[in-house]
């Protein structure tokens, strides 16, 4: 039994000493930040970088307790998102997947309906020709109806478009 309880002991002191520190932000839609969660819309969490990372991990989630976001940023806050980011609708389905660089959008972004079907692939180029700048157009690549068929292939094909709220 002594053994046992040397092992619950060095396994708390060993997670103490390695826990990390963390930044929690209450922030409204419209991103204001509020000092209490009745107040807020969503919190942010920001950890530590991993071990050999120098990016630190964010975390956002809504007051019902599911996602929001999961990225990675070079600061604390306001976030300047590197990388990976993964968003989601209130109700916890994939909302996004996209790809940063300096807080800006590059590359492949993966947009889906509340019900989780894919719906827009849209591509953010980086004009080569300009020291790696970002462009600020992009293109539609895939566009799917709300069924899950194919519309647009390669930019080719008619899309029906929706603002944020799928109006």
């Amino acid at each position: 039994m002594p053994k046992f309880l040397l092992i619950i002991i060095f396994t708390l002191i060993s997670k103490l000493s390695f826990s990390q520190e963390q930044h929690l932000y209450y922030i409204k839609n419209d991103g204001k930040y509020v000092n209490n969660l009745d107040s807020a819309d969503f919190i942010r969490i920001v950890g530590e970088p991993d071990s050999g990372s120098t990016l630190f991990n964010v975390l956002e989630k809504y007051k019902n307790g599911k996602n929001k976001s999961i990225g990675k940023s070079s600061k604390i806050d306001p976030p300047n998102y590197q990388g990976q980011r993964l968003t989601f609708f209130i109700n916890g389905k994939k909302e996004a997947l996209e790809n940063y660089k300096d807080n800006e959008l590059i590359g492949l972004k993966y947009e889906f309906y509340p019900n989780g079907k894919p719906y827009l692939v849209k591509d953010f180029p980086m004009d080569d020709k300009q020291n790696n700048q970002l462009l600020d157009k992009y293109s539609f690549n895939e566009c799917y109806d709300s069924l899950g068929m194919l519309q647009v292939v390669k930019g080719n094909g008619y899309a029906k478009v929706f603002d944020n709220n799928f109006k």
